[in-house]
Order: C-alpha cells, then sequence, then structure tokens
C-alpha cells in the first residue's frame, strides 16, 4: 500500500508571547482521514498543529505552529521521498502572518513569544501575505500526488468551479475536496471531489470522502 501524509488542524501567527492569530480548524478531518488509511494498510505521517486533534491509531506525527514551521517541514522533508505518495493537504494555513505591530503613534512592538505587548496601548496589526503551500508541493517532489481542501461558507460563491478548474489545470494539484461550512455538522460532511475527470465525486460523510480519495488515488497510481 503507498504512503500517505496528511496535513491537520490549523496554524497560528504569534503576535507576542500569549496571543495570535489563528483560525477553529480542530484536525477532526485529518486525524479522521489517517484513521483510515491506516486501516486499509497504508503507511500514514500526520503532520498536524500542536492543538490539533490526535488519531487514536499508531501513526507517526509531527508537529507544527506556524506557517513557517509547516513550510519548513515540507521543505525539509517531502525531497526526501523516493516513491510516489498520496499528500492530503487538510490543514488550514493561515494566509497572512504578522509583519509587524504598531501603536497610533508609529512605534513599532517587537513581535516576539517570549514577551507580553501591554494590553494599555491601542495597537495595529500589519498583516503580509502568505504564498500558497499547496503550490509549492509538486516542485518540492514531483513524485507526490496532491490533494488540497477548498472550504467555502454560506451560499455558493460565484467563482469557486473557475478557482478549482484554475487550480486542476496549473497542475498543483491531482483533486480538490470542496466543502461547505455551512452544511458541516455532527457527522454530516457533505463535499464534492475534484479531479481532471469529470463529474466530481460526491459523499455525505467523512467516511465517504476517505473513501473516494482512496479510490481516486489507487485508481491514478495503478
Amino acid at each position: 500500500m503507498p504512503d500517505v501524509i496528511i496535513t491537520s488542524g490549523g496554524t497560528e501567527e504569534p503576535i507576542d508571547s500569549v496571543r495570535s492569530i489563528t483560525n477553529f480548524s480542530t484536525g477532526s478531518t485529518g486525524a479522521f482521514l489517517a484513521r483510515y488509511f491506516y486501516q486499509i494498510g497504508c503507511h500514514v505521517e500526520l503532520w498536524k498543529s500542536e492543538r490539533a486533534m490526535n488519531p487514536e491509531e499508531d501513526v507517526h506525527i509531527r508537529e507544527f505552529l506556524t506557517y513557517e514551521d509547516l513550510s519548513q517541514l515540507m521543505r525539509r522533508e517531502l525531497p526526501m521521498r523516493t516513491k510516489p505518495f498520496l499528500f492530503i493537504h487538510a490543514a488550514a494555513v493561515s494566509d497572512y502572518s504578522v509583519e509587524k505591530i504598531t501603536d497610533h503613534s508609529g512605534q513599532s512592538f517587537p513581535q516576539t513569544k517570549t514577551q507580553k505587548i501591554s494590553s494599555q496601548n491601542s495597537l495595529m496589526i500589519h498583516l503580509k501575505p502568505n504564498p500558497k503551500l499547496l503550490n509549492s508541493i509538486k516542485s518540492l517532489n514531483p513524485l507526490a500526488q496532491v490533494i488540497g481542501f477548498k472550504l467555502t461558507v454560506g451560499p455558493p460563491e460565484p467563482h469557486i468551479q473557475d478557482w478549482i478548474e484554475t487550480q486542476l489545470s496549473q497542475g498543483t494539484v491531482d483533486a480538490v475536496v470542496h466543502n461547505n461550512l455551512n452544511k458541516i455538522k455532527n457527522n454530516v460532511h457533505p463535499h464534492q471531489i475534484y479531479t481532471h475527470e469529470s463529474p466530481p465525486l460526491s459523499g455525505k460523510t467523512k467516511s465517504d470522502m476517505a473513501q473516494n480519495i482512496a479510490q481516486l488515488f489507487l485508481r491514478s497510481s495503478s
């Protein structure tokens, strides 16, 4: 069975020693996928954020906290793979990192994990965009078969189909899993998985998602 690497959970971008910018990803989907692929006989690595959920199975775990942590992990580990593998990029990676912190007078405050900024100051946090890690995976190792995730909220975004088609046409991913936050509740996890082929595979649960991903990977690697 093939090797599988899964990224999971949300990154955190520190403001100071006690505050950070993050998201509400729990890593439950990544943990579920890790369990599934482990149980069907794959060698599984789960690259998870420090606060993300752990799977019950004894899979190999590596942890990250920030965008840069995960970026360095990918740059260090992916080029070392010498046989085809599946990379499921389910982590909720921050689109922005803190560039600098200033007050109303323009005075800068050092961004550090060892000090706390006084709450008496009114602050402005300047953010810089992070390059998309999803787009770098195949350049780090062309043996990777890459599955990316696209989460939307509320009514269907008018350009979501264009985004998915562009992502696939650029050759940075082999499949995109699209789901809508408003439709995810308890064990219900509706999704569509888009590939270069059509129509997309659909499912209503995380179990459906895992089976659909396995079907796509096993078929494409046969």
